[in-house]
């Protein structure tokens, strides 16, 4: 299988999730490759034909992040102008730690429909339900504790997808 984990980031935290995700999903079957938003085009992307499309980001300022927004986006359209249905498709999100000083706005049951509206568009056969989020202790981390623990449950619900 062809796996294509796609991430934002601005202070690295994402990058980290990311490159523990392919770390575990790699095998001597599998073919996983690893990108910061900015470094693939969406034409790269769909010329590697992935079976599994992974992404998040981080949300700012109670939205989700403008550069993995817009590249899933257009992915997704670029996909489905094509015909194309991944097999399976996931999402994770990071923010900071809410408190009830959190605006509402901000609170992640709102930020979470932002991001299931974007993960909405992939077209894929199969979809981890919901958004697996992991908080970040200030703006520049670090990732909760224990946050390899949620990912290496995010994996293994994708692998059983």
């Amino acid at each position: 299988m062809k796996i294509l984990i796609v991430y934002d980031t601005k202070y690295g935290n994402n990058k980290q999730i990311a490159e523990f995700i392919a770390e575990k999903l790699r095998n001597a079957t599998d073919e996983v490759r690893v990108h910061y938003a900015k470094d693939i085009s969406h034409k790269q992307a769909f010329e590697f034909h992935p079976d599994i499309f992974l992404f998040g980001g981080p949300i700012r300022a109670g939205m989700v992040s403008f550069t993995i927004k817009r590249w899933a986006s257009h992915f997704a359209g670029l996909l489905t102008k094509n015909g194309i249905t991944l097999a399976k498709a996931a999402v994770w999100a990071t923010h900071g730690v809410f408190t009830s000083d959190t605006p509402e706005r901000f609170a992640w049951k709102n930020v979470a429909r932002k991001w299931e509206a974007l993960f909405g568009k992939v077209p894929a056969s199969k979809k981890l339900p919901g958004v697996t989020d992991v908080s970040v202790g200030g703006m520049e981390g670090p990732l909760e504790v224990d946050w390899q623990v949620k990912i290496n449950e995010f994996i293994a619900k994708v692998t059983n997808l």
